[in-house]
């Protein structure tokens, strides 16, 4: 099996547990969350060694296909790719060790921080326009809600306007992914669309 789908799996797992345990196990939440979280990280790190493979790294099933479109669950990693993986999987593991304190829903909040570890090694990885704009949609749900919940005292009224602004800004690059994949024939690909 492919190593990037464990750079989705891992956050997902993390998340799903993390959220099943519930406040009265706040202590183990957040200790999941952060084996997870250092997991993700091992992994990161395996991948950023292995810079020879890059070319042959990556995995492509055929989600959908019907006579208009074609949608892919392509992964590929290539030599930027593998550094904002391996930033993400720091920065995660990082924030997750330094609000290991957090008391306020701590398993809500670590959850959420899997979703959007999650959201962003699918944004990074895929390279199909369909499964990037999905990833991109599953990091921004759980920074409104991060933005929501643990933001300062205007949190609400920034969420709201986070909300606003990204969810424009991404209908805008919805249409802008249609109309390229119009003049491609239909197909998602990077590579088939940049032909």
């Amino acid at each position: 099996m492919d190593m990037l789908i464990f750079l989705l799996a891992i956050p997902l797992i993390g998340a799903v547990l993390t959220l099943l345990m519930g406040n009265e196990r706040a202590k183990y939440a957040k200790f999941v969350a952060l084996v997870f979280s250092a997991a993700t990280l091992v992994i990161a790190v395996a991948l950023l060694f292995m810079q020879d493979d890059y070319a042959t790294m990556g995995m492509n099933e055929v989600w959908i296909k019907t006579d208009f479109f074609q949608f892919n669950f392509k992964l590929a990693i290539d030599g930027l790719s593998i550094l904002m993986v391996f930033l993400t999987a720091l920065l995660v593991f990082v924030v997750g060790l330094f609000s290991y304190e957090e008391n306020d829903r701590p398993n809500y909040y670590h959850t959420l921080l899997l979703l959007m570890e999650l959201g962003l090694m699918g944004v990074y990885l895929s390279a199909d326009y369909f499964l990037f704009y999905i990833m991109w949609e599953v990091t921004l749900i759980p920074m409104y809600f991060m933005i929501s919940w643990y933001g300062g005292p205007r949190r609400h009224y920034s969420a709201i306007k986070f909300f606003i602004y990204t969810h424009v800004a991404s209908l805008v690059m919805l249409l802008g992914i249609f109309i390229m994949v119009f003049t491609a024939g239909g197909n998602f690909d990077f590579a088939a669309v940049t032909d």
